[in-house]
């Protein structure tokens, strides 16, 4: 998706005028595809003091106009906010929570519409940064997963805005060099040329004011000739400055330029105050020099820092300004302005009405390839196309009419019959009497602007085929294409390395020349090329791109005869890789012999890289496509042999598909899935909740039902049969839920037996033993008057045994209440040492051994935890019993308490004879006795395994430590104030 997206940004901005143009829509995207709430962006003012407001774009739903009042009516100094904090550092800023933030004015308007986290990242041009965009989102986010993102969206709009500039530059540049070419050869007087040159420097540099002063005759002082901007007046304190003094006599007599982005801080601006009021940041100043004569200075103020476009423009019209001076001055100056126009970088060119060449300069004569004497005399169409001469007669008669300057850009013909790029700039001369007398044309090379424009759409035109491309076989011959055809190469292969890595074989081949190729292309075809053999080979081996200027004499590669007999000479292989790891080989043949191309071998290194990346990508997808696949197969599979019947219904409840298990159990005696599909699903089972259907497809609430009693339909049974349903919504543009039913007829009758059996405890056995233990304690009661001691005992030991049988059913039935969770604990603060005490106290009362020491010991004057009283009393109960009964005569049994944190930890120690680690594993099971060292066999063995249902249900532990021979010790780990049932409600 963002490739699609990225491939949006660079259309946008190739078809946007400014920056401010394209930023609602650039903000637009990249919200929509990363997905943020709102975007903003800012820009650095032309003064470089402030970034101001560019545009804000927001989802529909969210209206944040409050916060967009404040962004838009903000702007922000370095360092100052997010944006500032992202101007200053040249590197992204995230905020997690904007609330939390110290430096983020903005944070009430964001904290009202909820805007939680916020990013910002910087657009740099040659490192400084001169926008910054700015994101923020309603949900929580991390910056690691949209870093690739903005990143290269901020390096698109980097490009954007360095290529406009640069752009504007040149515009800039052409248009105050025009004007100054304008003014050499129209202006009547030294101040007429002068002032004008001053006010191109104003309007088109966007100065605060310039001027220009020339040298006396003397040679040692300045004379104000030119002022523009700011200050138009030409007398005053500075009409005349000698040489040496002030800042402008200083670049005179060092004849050096003077520059400064930074005029508070330049030793050299005396007035400072006078700056800071005006708000001037730079300055410039130029000695004006013919053949490093001093002639004159021009400076000039800014009120914005001076680019380096600002700066070459400047140096350029001061050799101009200094021209015009030296022209005018005397007859002199006319050898000196030909020896300038001579030295110019620039080719000029000049012819007179009818469009004959009369003079060019040794720029003209390296441009177009002929030296001066063999154009001079000729028409200036030589140079040009038919089409372009017909238009220069178009510009000449224009000039004629009072037209000045003409300035556009395109192709002049040279010697060899190549075309050369330029921009070209057309002028009329006027003669004394200011008549057109002919034209200058100044020209500059362009081509390797317009190459670097062609590298990049080549650039753009590549990667968006990878975007769009699904397959290596849908993008690889669209990608030779583009590369053979812009670098005019003739054929073109892709050579991909097979699965051993011994040999690479053609998969694709691109021919521009037809019929007369297709020998050398069928070759390439169906050969392969082993490792590390010819060029290709060589390149497969080396992970390095390679040029042969005349590859048809190479005899040490297999095809080089055939490259010969087709009139193949040069030959260009670059590797698809991703570090050392050679996927594939781009190959490309010419007809001429050409040398090697730099540009063309650094767009290569990222194309090849770019392929391997798509490579990969496709190789991933296709992996990742084939595990999906296995997953599905594997989970249709496991759906298929669940033991539950699952369905999936659509939005209105139609079964659209299901398992085996539901067809088998709703389907009939002869399951038929096809039977069933397409069905309104209380056709087939109408006893279904329908309200907790509809919620879950509605609503999107999934529900869940245990031992929901349902009947099937008539014509399968009439018993009622019990069921776990469960739905959840299907997370689809689809919509609709799947439901699961799983019967569990056998599970409620079994729980209905339990409870009969439970009734059968209760009433049938409990009861009668309550009774007959009544009866047994009368007649044990000394006032019956019973004497006989046999009788007696009998009575005593048959009176005991119904006690213990009531006490086995009294555990029983407490432990059913704990597994059936039918014991509800009544949580309130319960003092431990209190509670251990009179435990204690109880013991020792019903103890059978007064020999045996009980302790208990408590650090802490707080004991108190949120807990039921009655069901701890319960466990210690059992293990103080236990303790005690396995403690032989003269031992110690000791209760330990504490807190430590957030728990409190009991400890029941005990010096009896041990539990062996056979035991200890059953220790907490149903019925488990110990029986090393018991004194007595009394007990149910379901005491610890209650006490640990007891704790357990308290959200704590209990563990068991023991030595055979040495004692036990019994650990109870507690929450304090924890309330467990709260906590699962």
């Amino acid at each position: 998706m963002w490739q699609s997206s990225q491939y949006g940004i660079a259309q946008l901005l190739s078809d946007a005028n400014s920056l401010a143009d394209a930023a609602p829509k650039l903000l637009q995207m990249i919200c929509q595809t990363a997905g943020w709430d709102v975007g903003i962006m800012w820009e650095v003012n032309p003064n470089g003091a402030r970034l101001s407001f560019v545009d804000l774009w927001h989802t529909e739903p969210l209206l944040v106009s409050k916060f967009e009042m404040i962004s838009r009516s903000s702007s922000f100094e370095l360092g100052t906010g997010l944006p500032g904090r992202v101007w200053k550092t040249g590197k992204g800023a995230w905020i997690p929570d904007t609330s939390l933030d110290t430096n983020f004015p903005r944070f009430a308007q964001a904290e009202e519409y909820g805007l939680r986290c916020g990013f910002a990242y910087p657009i740099q041009i040659q490192g400084a940064v001169v926008a910054v965009i700015e994101f923020f989102s309603r949900q929580e986010r991390q910056a690691d997963d949209c870093m690739a993102i903005l990143d290269a969206a901020a390096s698109l709009i980097g490009q954007y805005l360095e290529r406009r500039e640069a752009e504007m530059r040149l515009r800039e540049f052409h248009a105050i060099i025009a004007s100054v070419g304008g003014a050499l050869v129209q202006a009547a007087t030294i101040r007429d040329l002068l002032q004008s040159c001053a006010q191109a420097i104003v309007t088109h540099l966007d100065a605060a004011f310039a001027r220009i002063w020339t040298l006396d005759e003397a040679g040692d002082s300045l004379v104000l000739q030119a002022s523009a901007g700011l200050y138009t007046h030409i007398d005053g304190g500075h009409q005349r400055i000698r040489v040496g003094q002030y800042k402008v006599g200083l670049i005179a007599s060092e004849q050096k330029p003077h520059l400064t982005n930074d005029v508070q801080n330049d030793p050299r601006v005396g007035d400072k105050e006078w700056a800071r009021k005006e708000g001037l940041v730079a300055f410039a100043g130029y000695p004006l020099l013919v053949d490093s004569k001093l002639v004159g200075v021009m400076a000039l103020f800014a009120r914005h820092s001076l680019t380096q476009g600002t700066i070459d423009a400047l140096g350029s019209i001061a050799d101009h300004v200094a021209l015009g001076i030296a022209r005018k001055f005397n007859e002199e100056a006319q050898r000196r302005l030909a020896s300038i126009v001579e030295s110019c970088q620039d080719a000029i060119i000049s012819a007179d009405v009818d469009c004959m060449i009369t003079h060019l300069n040794h720029a003209a004569e390296r441009l177009c390839g002929y030296p001066a004497a063999e154009l001079t005399g000729k028409p200036i169409s030589l140079l040009l196309s038919r089409q372009d001469a017909d238009e220069l007669l178009e510009d000449l008669e224009k000039l004629k009419s009072g037209a000045h300057v003409k300035h556009y850009e395109t192709s002049i013909k040279r010697k060899d019959d190549t075309l050369l790029d330029v921009s070209l700039t057309l002028s009329s001369i006027k003669d004394s009497l200011g008549n057109t007398s002919g034209i200058a044309a100044f020209a500059r090379d362009i081509s390797q602007r317009k190459r670097n424009e062609t590298l990049l759409s080549m650039q753009y035109t590549i990667t968006r085929i990878l975007a769009e491309s699904t397959s290596l076989d849908d993008a690889v011959p669209k990608v030779l294409e583009t590369i053979g055809k812009g670098f005019q190469w003739r054929l073109g292969a892709f050579l991909v390395v097979d699965e051993l890595k011994e040999h690479l074989c053609c998969k694709f081949v691109w021919n521009d020349r037809g019929a007369k190729l297709s020998e050398f292309a069928s070759v390439t075809t169906y050969m392969t090329f082993p490792y590390g053999v010819g060029i290709s080979g060589r390149t497969h081996s080396e992970c390095h791109c390679f040029w042969d200027a005349n590859f048809s004499a190479n005899e040490s590669d297999p095809r080089s005869g055939i490259a010969c007999k087709a009139g193949l000479h040069a030959a260009v292989t670059f590797p698809v890789a991703l570090g050392r790891g050679v996927l594939a080989v781009l190959e490309f043949f010419s007809e001429s012999i050409a040398q090697p191309d730099k540009d063309m071998l650094d767009m290569m290194s990222s194309t090849g890289v770019l392929l391997a990346q798509f490579m990969e990508r496709k190789a991933a997808e296709e992996k990742a496509q084939i595990a999906v696949q296995s997953e599905q197969r594997i989970a249709q599979d496991v759906i298929n042999l669940a033991p539950a019947a699952i369905a999936r219904l659509d939005k209105n409840l139609v079964i659209k598909s299901m398992n085996s298990q539901f067809a088998e159990y709703f389907a009939g005696q002869s399951p038929n899935s096809n039977r069933l599909l397409e069905k309104f699903v209380f056709q087939v089972l109408s006893d279904l909740p329908a309200e907790k259907l509809i919620e879950t497809v509605e609503k999107k609430v999934p529900f869940c039902m245990n031992n929901y009693r349902m009947k099937l339909t008539e014509e399968q049974q009439t018993k009622c049969r019990f069921w776990d349903l469960a739905g959840w919504p299907v997370g689809t543009d689809e919509g609709g839920m799947i439901l699961m039913a799983t019967e569990v007829t056998d599970r409620v009758n079994l729980a209905q037996q339990r409870d009969d059996f439970v009734a059968t405890l209760t009433h049938d056995l409990k009861s009668p033993l309550i009774g007959a233990i009544r009866i047994l304690s009368f007649l044990l009661d000394e006032k019956t008057g019973i004497q006989d001691e046999n009788f007696l005992t009998l009575l005593t030991s048959l009176a005991q045994s119904n006690q213990h049988m009531l006490d086995l059913i009294s555990d029983l039935l407490e432990v059913y209440r704990y597994e059936a969770g039918q014991e509800q604990l009544q949580f309130s603060p319960v003092d431990l040492k209190a509670l251990v005490e009179e435990q204690t106290r109880q013991v020792l009362a019903t103890s059978m051994s007064s020999l045996v020491q009980l302790k208990s010991v408590f650090p802490q004057d707080d004991n108190t935890i949120m807990a039921d009283a009655k069901s701890m009393q319960r466990v210690l109960a059992n293990l103080l019993s236990n303790a005690m009964k396995f403690t032989d005569d003269g031992g110690e049994v000791a209760v330990f308490g504490d807190r430590f944190g957030d728990e409190y930890i009991l400890e029941v120690k005990d010096t009896g004879s041990g539990i062996s680690e056979k035991e200890r594993k059953q220790l907490f099971a149903r019925f488990s006795q110990g029986s090393s060292g018991r004194k007595h066999q009394s007990g149910t063995g379901l005491g610890l395994y209650l006490s640990r249902q007891i704790v357990e249900r308290h959200c704590g532990t209990i563990t068991c430590e023991s030595e055979v021979g040495v004692g036990t010790v019994f650990r109870v780990r507690l929450p304090i104030w924890q309330n467990p049932q709260q906590e699962s409600l």
